[in-house]
């Protein structure tokens, strides 16, 4: 699957949190496909060629840094 986002705003930033892939069958996902980023990256890779390769980031955003609320996967505000 391929992520595509269209940049927005002065700074660009995109967040995802939490990706879920269903089977188009019986609604099921094997477990390597389940990710919450909580830990890793799950074998996902950016693309080298990328204009924005994207990385992972864990912890307190800055102070009006464009980031969501809360971590949707935990609930807490990191």
């Amino acid at each position: 699957f391929i992520f595509e986002a269209t940049l927005g705003g002065t700074d660009g930033s995109i967040s995802l949190d939490g990706v879920q892939v269903w089977s188009s069958v019986n609604g099921s996902c094997p477990p390597e496909r389940e990710c919450t980023f909580q830990s890793s990256l799950c074998g996902l890779e950016t693309d080298p060629d990328a204009d924005f390769p994207w990385i992972r980031i864990t912890g307190m955003q800055a102070a009006g840094s464009p980031s969501p609320s809360k971590d949707h996967t935990l609930g807490t505000d990191q």
